[in-house]
């Protein structure tokens, strides 16, 4: 894990163990999801659907409840970022344009601000191609 993560998550060692107390593997809203890019896009655009065929309505409504809600250039949005040592990603579903985004880097990042602001400057590039055009 060293070599995957900046100095600054690593605290003092304790005897045999080396600690990294700025990174909290078991917090509320982990979970697991080990995907290609292109996989993850194929669930995106299914839940964009006016009816998914991977989730229940209802399912989709329990997916859509538990993602953050945001908004870009007036634009309402469902987000969840992700990741872990070494690895981020965020996407987005925007269902009134019918765009989903995603992105995915090799990184360690814990604060949301730098990666909701690279998910904001790619977006608003797709929005605006979007708008103007039926979903």
């Amino acid at each position: 894990f060293r070599l995957l993560m900046p100095g600054s998550f690593w605290g003092q060692p304790k005897g045999k163990w080396t600690l990294h107390p700025q990174v909290h593997p078991w917090g509320r809203g982990y979970g697991g999801l080990y995907c290609t890019p292109d996989a993850l896009g194929r669930v995106l655009s299914d839940l964009l659907k006016e009816k998914p065929t991977l989730v229940s309505l209802k399912g989709l409504d329990e997916v859509k409840a538990s993602m953050a809600k945001g908004q870009l250039l007036g634009h309402d949005y469902f987000g969840k970022q992700g990741g872990g040592l070494g690895h981020q990603a965020n996407v987005r579903l925007y269902p009134h344009l019918g765009l989903g985004t995603l992105w995915m880097a090799n990184l360690t990042e814990v604060s949301a601000a730098p990666i909701d602001g690279v998910s904001d400057v790619l977006d608003a590039a797709a929005i605006k191609e979007c708008e103007g055009k039926k979903p």
